[in-house]
């Protein structure tokens, strides 16, 4: 019977297989079981879990200092560096990220690595599709008083901050007042 010459996914180097092994040897793509080990995408789906009711791809792997990403370990060469693993799923599965955009969660899950589940935007988006403070005082539409934000004040020195006009006029006024009131006392 014949070789077949084959080329493995893993290290690039040419291997032979007998036509049959196709069909019984499930990993054939890969020379040896080191090779097969150390590629990749196997390395990859060893940490994840899939969850079957959400769609999600929970990362089992290391994760970050903090707990929620996680951290996969990304050979180049000789030479090994640790990618976050929602990104190399993205690139993997996808494609290049865009330049200047992040990648959001949609379904929430910070520890999910499914590709599909998550959309290149940009940092402000990010931001406020999120849960955290700067997201929820965005999101509100009027003061504590009840009046529409409606413009930005931006001082010098100062980061720029929303504010109501009928609220920044009644505290003008009342300071206004206390300034001719300490003045005109002797």
């Amino acid at each position: 019977m014949i070789k077949i010459p084959m080329r493995c996914v893993g290290c690039q180097q040419v291997f032979f297989l007998y036509p049959s092994d196709r069909q019984h040897r499930p990993n054939w793509q890969f020379c040896s079981r080191t090779c097969r080990l150390n590629h990749p995408e196997v390395r990859f789906q060893k940490s994840v879990e899939p969850e079957p009711m959400s769609g999600c791809w929970l990362w089992i792997g290391p994760r970050q200092w903090n707990g929620d990403y996680g951290r996969f370990l990304e050979f180049e060469g000789k030479t090994a560096k640790v990618v976050l693993a929602h990104r190399w799923a993205y690139q993997h599965y996808r494609g290049p990220i865009p330049l200047g955009l992040t990648l959001d969660h949609l379904c929430r899950v910070r520890s999910c690595v499914n590709p599909w589940h998550l959309e290149p935007v940009t940092r402000a988006v990010n931001v406020l599709r999120g849960i955290g403070i700067t997201a929820q005082a965005l999101r509100k539409g009027a003061c504590p008083q009840g009046h529409p934000y409606d413009i930005v004040i931006v001082e010098r020195g100062r980061r720029p901050y929303r504010a109501c006009r009928q609220c920044a006029r009644a505290r003008h006024r009342a300071w206004v007042q206390r300034r001719r009131a300490r003045t005109a006392s002797p």
